[in-house]
């Protein structure tokens, strides 16, 4: 914002001097009694700055008043959202410890559970190797060896897994 507003600043000072100058030709230019075409060229070139000045302020303050509401509505969000996640946060430690005591209890490595855990957030195989700087192999590898330690098929099934009762009973398949 403090830019935007250095800028506009900037600008209208400069057309503004534009303007004064030529306000002051169009005087001297009427005290020498220039013709008239070169009296409305200069005047029309005036009036066009002065309609740039006040066509710029405009959109300086429209777009002030629209930044001051999208800050107003982010601030409701983050409040709306902090509130959120200070609810939901017992509900998703407790469902993170039932998630890892379920891969303790299909004997997965340290590895492996934290392989689990990205998959289930979703990471793709080549995200969780640059997250544990691994190669993609070995992800590969880790995953194929919780599904096999799970006797679950593979990605979906795996999250679904955890998912399905999560979510709403009306849905049914």
């Amino acid at each position: 914002m403090q830019g935007s507003r250095a800028f506009v600043t900037i600008v209208t000072l400069f057309l503004t001097g534009i303007l004064f100058f030529s306000v002051l030709d169009i005087i001297q230019d009427s005290l020498e009694g220039v013709t008239f075409g070169h009296f409305m060229i200069e005047t029309s070139q005036s009036v066009l700055v002065f309609g740039a000045i006040l066509w710029l302020l405009r959109r300086y303050v429209l777009e002030r008043r629209s930044s001051s509401r999208l800050a107003s509505r982010l601030r409701v969000l983050s409040t709306d959202r902090d509130e959120w996640r200070q609810k939901a946060e017992r509900y998703v430690k407790g469902l993170s410890e039932v998630i890892e005591q379920q891969f303790k209890e299909w004997h997965l490595t340290e590895a492996e559970i934290e392989v689990g855990f990205m998959v289930l957030k979703g990471f793709a195989l080549k995200e969780i190797a640059d997250m544990r700087s691994t190669r993609e192999k070995t992800v590969y590898a880790q995953t194929q060896t919780i599904y096999r330690k799970s006797n679950l098929s593979g990605r979906t099934e795996f999250s679904a897994f955890f998912l399905e009762d999560l979510l709403p009973a009306s849905i049914t398949v």
